[in-house]
């Protein structure tokens, strides 16, 4: 279909459906590019034709002829591709023999009943707005796209729980060296004379040091004391 098709398609259709700007005809159409001619549009407007595109990925479930007419059409044809070999054993089917037997299989396909019955089950004629439920639309749940708003306040959310986080990583985690700061400031407020004049008793041993040995293991108890706090 080109858009010069679709023109005379058009000319055909107000031909027969003689729509007018008094009483307008809607016409369903699926979303072709062919349909967006600036001449058929205007082509249309100027006869009473209301076009109404279906949206994308529904004409399965919303064209009358996908619903009731295309299913026996190629019922039909089947029949008749199946007739067409066994009236011509041992012969080849070509691209050529397709419109005949498409000429054959149209006319039990494309019945009034036929089309009347897909306008109603697609909820047109008549208009039926809840014809389809909530299990129809489960398919398109899996490509559904989020609100952009929607996803736009998640994104800020969590970016300013991972701002906090950090924030309360950064007061929790002291580092090492500051504790180990600490802990020396303690051994250096202690004053030296007390240091060198202590006596301690090692371990093992009953009687007092000397005043020299007596200074280091008063610091290295004075350290092992401080370090275990």
């Amino acid at each position: 279909m080109t858009e010069k098709d679709f023109v005379l398609y058009l000319q055909h259709f107000v031909k027969h459906a003689r729509p007018s700007l008094e009483k307008p005809v809607l016409l369903l159409l699926d979303n072709h590019g062919s349909h967006l001619s600036v001449e058929g549009l205007n082509y249309a407007k100027a006869n009473g034709i209301i076009m109404l595109s279906f949206p994308p990925h529904t004409s399965h479930r919303l064209q009358p002829l996908d619903l009731s007419v295309y299913g026996p059409l190629k019922h039909y044809v089947n029949g008749a591709i199946g007739a067409w070999l066994k009236n011509h054993p041992g012969q080849t089917m070509t691209f050529r023999h397709i419109p005949g037997i498409v000429k054959e299989a149209l006319p039990s396909a494309i019945t009034p009943r036929n089309i009347m019955a897909g306008f109603e089950k697609a909820g047109v004629a008549p208009y039926n707005r809840n014809i389809f439920t909530e299990d129809d639309f489960a398919p398109s749940m899996v490509t559904d796209r989020p609100n952009q708003n929607q996803t736009n306040e998640v994104e800020d959310v969590t970016s300013t729980a991972i701002e906090t986080a950090t924030t309360t990583n950064e007061v929790e985690d002291v580092p090492p060296t500051e504790i180990e700061f600490i802990n020396l400031t303690a051994i250096e407020e202690i004053p030296e004379a007390e240091l060198i004049n202590a006596v301690l008793v090692q371990p093992g041993s009953s009687s007092p040091s000397t005043s020299s040995s007596s200074s280091i293991s008063s610091q290295a108890t004075a350290t092992d004391q401080c370090w275990r706090i």
